[in-house]
């Protein structure tokens, strides 16, 4: 296992089962990394040129698997990976975008992934738009949570809309000499008094089977993304690193496309069906529930119902608002330095809470 969670020295793959041995023995949850980030140092910052390393990672994905396929979502992640390739002219097999089959959830890839592909010139035959039918749905929120864990569902696909979900049933992510390339993720950093540190949530970096995080894996990579970050928040004097986007983007060498309008920091974010509120965290969500209510589709009843027995199957513990629909509350991982060669956790960092 290479990203997992750990609860009295058992290791987990999936959350779900991590929370309920935590359940049923009071142990608490911890998010491990790779062992390759717990002997790197990261006060270091690599010396070399950042567009070199993502050029080194594809050229090894390349060598290392006989199928490469490369998620893409449009975003400046994925758009930042997949322009690796094509610039280097490093082979890839596939490239797959993910819509939910609800027409007006899938804006972002109609606006933004499907043109960016035309502009980027791939082959029409290397592209493959992943469109679930309402029957898959249905299929989908029949099986219950067993069948799922099975087959690897794993907690952030707890959303409405199919997308990386039904995926999950897909054979190819199971075999061993395909990549799955996902864009994950920008690096976090944060400044504790006068040192600063990078760090992970689980809800950010969860994985998927067989599936490379092309950014994450690497602590080289990481390590470049993170101090390029904290040199750029030093140069503008950001006193929330987290409020300018293009600042976060630019300085790890992406490009600002999808602006995000997200909900779930509203009291009225949710939709009330029947006897349940139900809550959604971004534009794409409530416009797909919106469609479905309007349309009457017999998935939903079933995805609601699913809903509680994710309630049930975990004592309704770890869960934003209480709600499964807004994913699980997140899991730190242990913080590494990027001032001073150190590796603390989030209660040695912070014994009075993580409070930004």
């Amino acid at each position: 296992m290479r990203w997992h969670h750990k609860v009295g020295g058992k290791k987990f793959d999936n959350k779900l089962l991590a929370i309920r041995e935590s359940n049923s023995t009071n142990h608490p949850i911890f998010f491990d990394t790779s062992e390759a980030y717990d002997h790197f140092d990261f006060s270091i910052e690599p010396i070399q040129d950042f567009d070199v390393l993502l050029k080194q990672e594809a050229e090894k994905i390349r060598d290392t698997y006989k199928k490469v396929r490369i998620y893409f979502s449009g975003g400046s992640d994925s758009h930042l990976m997949l322009n690796t390739f094509i610039k280097n002219n490093i082979d890839f097999d596939e490239v797959i975008c993910l819509k939910s089959g609800i027409p007006s959830a899938d804006y972002e890839i109609d606006r933004y992934a499907i043109p960016q592909l035309k502009s980027l010139n791939v082959p029409s035959n290397k592209v493959k738009i992943n469109v679930p039918t309402l029957e898959r749905y249905e299929n989908y929120y029949d099986r219950d949570i067993d069948s799922k864990i099975q087959k690897g569902m794993y907690t952030h696909n707890t959303h409405f809309r199919l997308i990386a979900q039904d995926e999950l049933f897909n054979d190819q992510n199971y075999d061993p000499e395909t990549a799955n390339l996902r864009g994950f993720d920008k690096p976090k950093i944060i400044q504790v008094q006068d040192k600063w540190y990078t760090y992970f949530l689980d809800v950010d970096i969860e994985t998927f089977p067989h599936t490379l995080n092309f950014f994450s894996d690497n602590p080289l990579i990481h390590s470049k993304q993170a101090h390029l970050f904290q040199q750029a928040v030093h140069s503008v004097n950001e006193s929330n690193i987290w409020s300018n986007q293009e600042i976060w983007n630019k300085s790890t060498g992406r490009q600002n496309i999808i602006e995000k309008t997200l909900y779930h920091d509203h009291d009225d974010c949710y939709f009330n069906i029947g006897k349940n509120k139900i809550y959604y965290a971004n534009l794409k969500e409530k416009e797909a529930l919106q469609w479905a209510l309007e349309n009457k589709l017999p998935a939903l009843p079933k995805w609601i119902g699913r809903l509680q027995e994710l309630k049930d199957y975990t004592n309704n513990t770890w869960w934003n608002k209480g709600h499964p629909e807004l994913a699980t509350v997140g899991i730190f991982s242990k913080f590494y330095g990027l001032s001073t060669k150190d590796i603390k956790t989030v209660d040695q960092l912070f014994p009075e809470g993580f409070k930004t």
